[in-house]
């Protein structure tokens, strides 16, 4: 009976640790979703959220999608620490998913690890992470305006 109850106690203190760990790990990021989220409503950039990502390359940005009080699909990017929103309609760019699929036409990845967006050159772009069949790290870098890759940080 000890044994029993001595284990059942060890897999609750595991499952405890897990779920601190992983709550801890994420608190940044949950964080940072509500701060900037925020901002965007409070400049009436958008009225409600739909999305929220993180890119972090040479500069954090925090993007935010939404509609805005016309009912309109947003984007809104912002750099970590300021309040500065580079507002874009969706309608102008491509989509994660399309932005997804010139990268899987490109390079046929075996796994895509990562979408979100940020800024390159002062233009939206969007930043696709993926495992190609090697199983090397590849970023690469698509327009918003016109799908185009722009940049390409290949085999790490």
């Amino acid at each position: 009976m000890r044994w029993m109850l001595g284990t059942i106690f060890g897999v609750l203190a595991v499952i405890g640790l897990v779920y601190s760990l992983l709550g801890t790990a994420t608190r940044p990021i949950d964080q940072a979703n509500h701060k900037y989220s925020q901002i965007a409503l409070d400049q009436k950039a958008l009225t409600s959220v739909t999305n929220f990502y993180w890119n972090a390359r040479q500069k954090t940005y925090y993007t935010i999608l939404g509609k805005d009080a016309k009912n309109r699909q947003k984007v809104v990017i912002v750099a970590k620490g300021t309040q500065k929103l580079h507002t874009y309609l969706m309608k102008d760019g491509v989509t994660a998913e399309k932005a997804q699929a010139v990268v899987t036409t490109a390079y046929q990845p075996k796994k895509i690890t990562n979408i979100g967006m940020s800024m390159y050159a002062g233009v939206p772009v969007w930043e696709v992470t993926f495992i190609d069949k090697k199983g090397n790290l590849n970023y690469i870098t698509v327009q918003f305006y016109n799908g185009k890759i722009v940049r390409t940080i290949r085999n790490l």
